[in-house]
C-alpha cells in the first residue's frame, strides 16, 4: 500500500505533477484513482481513519472525500472491511482536511 513518498517526519508527497486534469468537464480517472489510493495508503501507514472535512464549493474535493470515506468504510477495495479498524480509541479522531488549491488567494 505504499503509494506515497515520505519527505520528512511530518510531510509526504503523492508525486503527482498536477491535479488540474480533475477540473470539470475534463476528468482524468487514473489520476483520481492514484490520488485517492495515495491518500488511503498514507492513512493506513499512519493507522488513522480520520473524520473528513472538505471545501464545500469544490466538486473535486467533495468527490475525493466521498471516495476516501468509501475506502475507509469498505476496506480500500479489498475483501477486508476491517482494514481501517485499528483497535485504538481516540477521544478526538484525526482530521483529513481537503482543500481545492485553485481557490487560493493570490
Amino acid at each position: 500500500f505504499l503509494d506515497y513518498l515520505p519527505l520528512g517526519a511530518d510531510l509526504f508527497s503523492l508525486d503527482l505533477p498536477s491535479c488540474m486534469p480533475l477540473e470539470p468537464p475534463r476528468w482524468d480517472q487514473p489520476l483520481f484513482d492514484r490520488l485517492c489510493g495515495g491518500l488511503a495508503s498514507a492513512l493506513l501507514a499512519l493507522k488513522e481513519a480520520p473524520a473528513i472535512v472538505y471545501q464545500r464549493n469544490s466538486p473535486v474535493a467533495r468527490k475525493v472525500a466521498e471516495e476516501i470515506e468509501e475506502r475507509i468504510t469498505k476496506g480500500n477495495h479489498t475483501s477486508d472491511s476491517d482494514l481501517f479498524r485499528f483497535g485504538k480509541s481516540a477521544s478526538q479522531p484525526a482530521l483529513l482536511l481537503l482543500l481545492d488549491r485553485r481557490d487560493d488567494p493570490a
